[in-house]
This record gives C-alpha cells, sequence and structure tokens, in this order.
C-alpha cells in the first residue's frame, strides 16, 4: 500500500494560492495525494521531504530568477535520485541570459544532454567528472540549433 501512495504523490508548484487551490482539488478528486509550495525554494523542501512522484509547476518561465529556481530543483532531483553531486557550482551569471525564453521542458532537455555527454566521457576516459558551467552552455547551444532547426521545419522554410 505504501508504494501506491507514493506513486500517487503530486507537487503543485504556484504562486497564486487560488490557483494552486483549483489544481489542488482536481488532484485530490483523481486520488492523488497533494503536496504544495508557493516557490522554488519551498518546493525544494518539499522534494526532500515529500518524495512526490510527480511535480506539476508552470511551463513558461517569467523571469530569470524562475529559471534559476527551476534549474535548482532539477539538478537537487537529478542528485539525489543518483545518491551523489553531479554538478559543480554553476556560475548563474553565465548560465541564466542564455536560457531567456526557455521552458521548465528546454531546461530539462539541457540538463539531460550535458549529464548524457558526461555518462559518454566516463565510458570514454573511465572518469567521472562533474557537470560545469561551461558543459551546460555547449548543451544549451547545441539544443538552440536542434530547436532553430525544427522550427524552420516546421514552417516550411527546409522542404
Amino acid at each position: 500500500m505504501a508504494v501506491a501512495e507514493a506513486s500517487r504523490k503530486v507537487l503543485v508548484v504556484e504562486p497564486d494560492s487560488t490557483t494552486r487551490r483549483e489544481i489542488k482539488q482536481v488532484c485530490e478528486q483523481d486520488g492523488y495525494q497533494v503536496v504544495e509550495a508557493d516557490a522554488g525554494s519551498e518546493a525544494l523542501r518539499q522534494i526532500e521531504s515529500s518524495r512526490p512522484s510527480v511535480i506539476l509547476l508552470e511551463v513558461t518561465l517569467p523571469d530569470a530568477n524562475a529559471q534559476r529556481e527551476i534549474l535548482d530543483l532539477m539538478r537537487a532531483r537529478t542528485e539525489k535520485n543518483a545518491g551523489r553531486s553531479l554538478f559543480e557550482t554553476l556560475d548563474y551569471r553565465s548560465v541564466l541570459p542564455m536560457m531567456g525564453g526557455m521552458s521548465g521542458a528546454d531546461i530539462k532537455e539541457i540538463l539531460r544532454r550535458a549529464l548524457e555527454a558526461k555518462v559518454r566521457q566516463t565510458v570514454r576516459d573511465g572518469s567521472a567528472p562533474l557537470v560545469t558551467t561551461t558543459d551546460l552552455l555547449e548543451a544549451m547551444e547545441g539544443y538552440k540549433r536542434v530547436r532553430g532547426v525544427v522550427e524552420k521545419i516546421r514552417y516550411g522554410q527546409y522542404l
């Protein structure tokens, strides 16, 4: 029973209390246990203490502070699941300007690409280096290039 309950726990991260309450009601009607947070810092605490299986949050990130919170949330969850540090201290002054207009899904994909590159390096060299600011910036550049081509294909510029 504990496994079923844990797999039905949702963390709702939403600054607006009315919206958060509405989302909570819908989730509870569908049988989910709901944990709430109004900001990224509280969400980090809830991830540690509640171990939700699903996190609901805004997809569009309004500003650099929100993007940093999302990046920190994803880093914390990834490191917790790995049971060890995976990232060096990031230089947010370099990273955040490059993330302009990116959603949480974009950031997740960039982290995945950076981690995947480190796994390949580990297999190749036998080392297990941490993800650096440079690694993250390189993953962002590659992601933006691919996203640009996809957009051109979508709008018929590459046929």
